[in-house]
């Protein structure tokens, strides 16, 4: 069973474990005010009129040594605390890719649609092993709509969904290719 107690440590294990910080809805006020996120999320929402308490509020991000989380670490309903630890899984992931490549992928990920077409799948890689260890069965529809919020053009949208479905069908299997999945996966001990 996951709960809300459960969830809080595994975040705080988390931490510990990928040396990061990770930042949610209750450190907004404290967020917003350190500037920490402020430049990354102007880049990251450039082009809409959406400001950026706003853009925090409905958007997960991660940048070097921080993650920001849009939600309440611990707090909802057991489905919502599974979506917590997936997302969490995905921001991961981002930090991992940061640790590999460094400036680079800062670079990479702001001006290349491809790189970050690529960044984004193998993030969401686990995504799907994560729902499926979950007992969850996840949306490839929804998560490549949710592309666009990545200011991806369709052309890298439809090569990013055709990834997804064939890697689908390997996560449906149980395999745990992705290294923070796995060590989610063997934490919760599923």
């Amino acid at each position: 069973m996951i709960t809300e107690e459960k969830v809080k440590k595994f975040f705080n294990q988390m931490r510990r474990d990928y040396d990061i910080a990770i930042f949610d809805l209750q450190d907004l006020g404290r967020v917003l005010s350190s500037a920490m996120f402020d430049d990354i999320a102007r880049k990251i929402s450039r082009g809409n009129d959406t400001k950026i308490e706003e853009w925090l509020k409905t958007h997960s991000v991660s940048i070097p040594g921080a993650i920001w989380l849009c939600f309440e670490i611990g707090e909802g309903t057991e489905d919502e605390l599974i979506e917590q630890i997936i997302t969490l899984g995905h921001e991961l992931n981002h930090t991992e890719q940061w640790r590999d490549y460094k400036a680079f992928f800062a670079i990479a990920y702001a001006v290349s649609r491809n790189f970050r077409a690529w960044a984004e799948a193998r993030a969401m890689h686990s995504d799907l092993e994560l729902s499926y260890a979950f007992n969850r069965n996840p949306n490839i529809y929804w998560l490549t709509r949710n592309l666009k919020n990545y200011r991806l053009e369709e052309k890298h949208i439809r090569v990013v969904s055709k990834h997804l479905r064939v890697y689908n069908h390997i996560a449906e299997t149980g395999a745990r290719g992705n290294g923070v999945a796995r060590h989610i996966c063997d934490y919760w001990g599923i």
